[in-house]
This record gives C-alpha cells, sequence and structure tokens, in this order.
C-alpha cells in the first residue's frame, strides 16, 4: 500500500504521525511539499522564539489518546519543567521540530503538486502512483483587501508577517499592519524582542483584538441547536471562556445541524466576535497590545476611517489571515480534481465536501471547513488526522 500526502504542514505530519504510529512502513508514505519541508506551514516555520503557541503545551499531543506527549517531549529536551510546561505557551517552532521528529525518516518530495489522476483504481501525482492521497493543503496565503491595495507596490510591503519578520527593520520605523488578530500579536512580540521603538499602526474592519486566555472551567451546552440560542446562551454566561470551551466537544456536530442560512448568517454577522473570543492569545501577548495602546505605540484604527494616504510607512504587512473560501481561490490541485469528479466543493464554497471524495481521498484541516467549521486548530486536526489513518488502514489488503 502507497500513501501520498500533499502538503507538509502540520496536518500533512500529523497524518504521517498517526500511520507511522499504527505500523505502516515509513517507505509507504510520500509528503509531497513545495518547499521540502515537514512540520513547519505557515504557523510553525518561523525560526524566531517570539511566535508563542496560543494553545498551551498540554493541549498540543500529536495523539488525542496521549495528551502529554508534546509535554513530556518538551521536558525531555530540556525546553519545560515538569509539571508546569504543560500550562505553558512555548514556541511555535519547537512544535514544528516535534513533529519532524515523529515523522523522521519518511520521504519528502520537494514538489508543488499541480495536477491529479486517477487511473486504474489509483491516483496519480506525475509517475508515482497512490493507493491513497491525503490532501493536507493548510492555511492559504491571505487576500489583501481592496482598499489596500495600493500598497503592493511598496518596497516594505509584506504579504504576510507568518515567517520571520525583515532584519532590516529599524528601531524608529512606522510600521502598518492589516488585521488586528492573532498574526498581528505575533509580529509585535517579535517586534518588542528586538527593541523597536517605533510606531505600528493597526487596521481592521471592526477594530477587535483577541482576547486573553484566562483559567476556567467548561460548562457542557445543552440547549438546542440553534444559531440564535447559542449565541444569547454565550451572551448570558457567567464566564463567556467556560460557555464557549464548553461547546468545543459538540461544535462540529452542532455546525452540522445549523441550517444552510443559519452558517451564512454566522459567517456574515458572528464570525468576527465569534473569532475573538475563541481564538484567543497568551496573556502575556494580549497585555503587550494592552501596554503599547496605553503608551500610543500601537494605534488601532476602523478600516472604514482609515485613509491609506494620510502616513507614510516603513514597512506594511497583510495580517488578515488565510483566504478561507477555497473555490474563489482557484487553486490547482483542487480544480484538477473537481474538474475529473473526484472531488466537490461544500455548500458554502469554503472546502471540499468530504462526502463527495472518491474513495481513497482524504481532505483535512482548512479543507473541510465548510462541513466542519472547527478544524484549524490542532486538537482538531489530530482526531480527524488519526480517523484518516484508522480508515487507510482499515483499507489495507
Amino acid at each position: 500500500m502507497k500513501i501520498g500526502i500533499v502538503g507538509g504542514g502540520a496536518s500533512g505530519a500529523l497524518v504521517a504521525a498517526h500511520l507511522v504510529r499504527s505500523g505502516l512502513p515509513k517507505d509507504a508514505i510520500s509528503i509531497f511539499d513545495r518547499a521540502g519541508l515537514v512540520g513547519s506551514g505557515a504557523a510553525y516555520g518561523a525560526s524566531t522564539q517570539n511566535y508563542l503557541l496560543n494553545v498551551p503545551a498540554g493541549k498540543m499531543s500529536a495523539y488525542p489518546d496521549e495528551p502529554g506527549h508534546f509535554a513530556d517531549w518538551l521536558v525531555q529536551r530540556g525546553l519545560g519543567i515538569e509539571g508546569e510546561v504543560s500550562a505553558k505557551f512555548v514556541a511555535r517552532q519547537w512544535y514544528g521540530q516535534y513533529l519532524r521528529e515523529l515523522i523522521q525518516g519518511v520521504s519528502v518530495i520537494s514538489e508543488d503538486v499541480s495536477l491529479i489522476e486517477f487511473q486504474s483504481g489509483q491516483f496519480k501525482i506525475g509517475d508515482r502512483d497512490f493507493d491513497h492521497l491525503v490532501l493536507a493543503l493548510g492555511n492559504a496565503e491571505p487576500t489583501l483587501p481592496p482598499q489596500f491595495a495600493r500598497f503592493q507596490d511598496h518596497p516594505g510591503f509584506r504579504n504576510s508577517p507568518w515567517r520571520n519578520l525583515p532584519a532590516e527593520i529599524r528601531s524608529e520605523d512606522h510600521v502598518l499592519i492589516i488585521g488586528t488578530g492573532l498574526t498581528m500579536l505575533d509580529a509585535l512580540c517579535e517586534l518588542s524582542a528586538r527593541g523597536f521603538r517605533g510606531q505600528v499602526t493597526a487596521v481592521s474592519r471592526h477594530g477587535f483584538l483577541p482576547q486573553p486566555h484566562q483559567p476556567t472551567t467548561p460548562v457542557p451546552y445543552t440547549g438546542t441547536t440553534t444559531l440564535r440560542t447559542i449565541l444569547k446562551y454565550i451572551r448570558k454566561a457567567e464566564d463567556w471562556r467556560a460557555a464557549i470551551d464548553g461547546l468545543r466537544p459538540t461544535s462540529q456536530k452542532i455546525w452540522k445541524e445549523f441550517s444552510l442560512r443559519e452558517k451564512r448568517q454566522f459567517l456574515r454577522h458572528a464570525r468576527p466576535y465569534w473569532e475573538v473570543h475563541r481564538h484567543r492569545a497568551p496573556a502575556q501577548t494580549y497585555q503587550l497590545a494592552q501596554d503599547w495602546i496605553r503608551t500610543g505605540q500601537l494605534s488601532i484604527q476602523l478600516a472604514a476611517n482609515f485613509d491609506p494616504g494620510q502616513s507614510s510607512f516603513d514597512w506594511i504587512f497583510n495580517a488578515t489571515g488565510p483566504n478561507q473560501r477555497l473555490a474563489s481561490r482557484a487553486v490547482p490541485v483542487i480544480e484538477s480534481l473537481v474538474e475529473r469528479g473526484l472531488a466537490s466543493y461544500d455548500e458554502l464554497s469554503l472546502g471540499l465536501d468530504p462526502f463527495s471524495l472518491n474513495p481513497g481521498l482524504h481532505a483535512i484541516g482548512t479543507l473541510t471547513l465548510g462541513t466542519h467549521w472547527e478544524c484549524t486548530a490542532v486538537p482538531d486536526i489530530r482526531n480527524q488526522a488519526a480517523a484518516i489513518a484508522a480508515q487507510i488502514l482499515q483499507a489495507r489488503p
């Protein structure tokens, strides 16, 4: 049995890790990645230790049935103290290293896959044949909002700060960050570590910052699965963190039970509020942003009030987050599958419909956004990876 994985980021690495752990020989697995890297992707590829995980280490194990696996790995390498590291927000680069070690020895092919064919019961990438193929494309690059199109030709423009920030940034520079989410906070942490003393202007549609993590005890949700009742439940909760965390075990089920109309209402009206409360920041990262706002070093502006010509900027970073509408991106490898009838987009065009995939074809992570919604954090992706690995292994002759 031969397994191909298209994408070497966290999603692809987690699938490979589960396959290897279940006894599949490493030489039966091939990972295709344009850069020839595994375990890094957009989230874990920066070399700086100032980009922190947005989830405590104790919740980042690759294996759902071994919740302490990553924390133990950190302790074994002297990167954390036993009994303490599980609650810490550690450097993202360490998680990338962890994933790479889990699948060391698996073949990695430096190739940008744009065409997948299916012949005689096998998937073909070039001259290679596979019995099963896993699509693990990860997060897409952000799309620059039209309002800021004039900055694309600016010498200091970077379409994403996910990788390392330019070394040329001077302490006194004026930086524009388009977006005020977790990626913007990452950039602030790196700038602060470099001793940056200049001005940062951050612009977004609503001007929301991610809320900080705080200790809480989840309260399981037992109400009806309609958008209206769930939003009402969160608004009236004594501790909104406990309410939202209590939704996590059944969030995918709830999403599936929403009507198409409710899903569209959520995306149009509630999504920005959900994102900043559901995807929280480490408390120290949030506090840094608050300190900079208080001293005037960081200015948050609403996009509707922002005049691109009002100030001059030395650097501009697009931190709006990944373009999550798959159908609008016209990804060649996905288009090749759709055109051949091997896959279809979901009803919201956010990703692929997993139930439309040709037998032997699997999708993970953001590619299943429209169907599962909660599928972008490691605790969700590892469950998907375990399920895909189980399906593949059950199909062995």
